[in-house]
This record gives structure tokens, C-alpha cells and sequence, in this order.
């Protein structure tokens, strides 16, 4: 958290905006910018639709950033209206219990991470 003192500080010894943004604001910020990273990429994970329409929806693994893929979710949303017994029915099960476990993951992560930050 930005500390009112720290800024005052700063400007009163002659600090420019920028070494102001630089050198204070932006060090004491980094565990909130952290904590927001981590629950962004909890949520782009755990939503369905957006990565679906994203990904180009295919099935074999990319060898690059640039060729399409499929997440976990939108994996879900395609393969569970088609199947209801069989393999490929509980590997659907199994996909949303790895999903939930790194939801609660980066979840655990960000409650730490900001116990650290008081």
C-alpha cells in the first residue's frame, strides 16, 4: 500500500513525477499488481465462452502462441452435450476437478499474498 509519508518524502527531497512513479509508487504496488495478475488469469481460466470463441477450438495441442488450441472449459462446453456414459464422460469430470483445484490454488495464493501485504 502507497504511504502518503513515502510520497511526501519523496517530493519534499525533489523527486520528479517520474522517479516519483518509479521509485515509490510502483515498488509499494507490485504485491496488488501481483494479486490482480493472479486473479485475472484465475477468472480467464475458469470462464467458458472467451476462451472457447478464442481458441479456434481445436483438439490437438499447439506447438506455438499462434495456433489455435482448446482450454479446459471449452473443452467442457463442447464434449459434455454429445457424451453421457463412457470414457470421455468422466474425463469431462475430471477436467472441471483439475479447473476447480487451480481455481482454489491461485485463490490460497492471493489470500497469502495479500496476509503479506499488511
Amino acid at each position: 500500500m502507497v504511504n502518503k509519508k513515502n510520497i511526501m518524502t519523496a517530493l519534499s527531497l525533489g523527486a520528479s513525477q517520474e522517479q516519483l512513479y518509479l521509485h515509490v509508487i510502483i515498488p509499494s504496488s507490485l504485491r496488488g499488481i501481483a494479486i490482480a495478475a493472479i486473479l485475472g488469469f484465475s477468472r480467464a481460466i475458469s470462464d467458458t465462452m472467451v476462451p472457447l470463441m478464442l481458441s479456434g477450438n481445436s483438439l490437438h495441442l499447439p506447438k506455438s502462441l499462434f495456433m489455435s488450441g482448446r482450454s479446459l472449459t471449452a473443452h467442457i462446453a463442447m464434449e459434455l452435450p454429445g457424451e453421457y456414459n463412457g470414457l470421455e464422460f468422466r474425463i469431462i469430470f475430471f477436467v472441471g476437478l483439475i479447473l476447480i483445484a487451480l481455481v482454489i490454488l491461485f485463490n490460497i495464493i492471493v489470500y497469502y499474498m495479500e496476509r503479506l501485504n499488511d
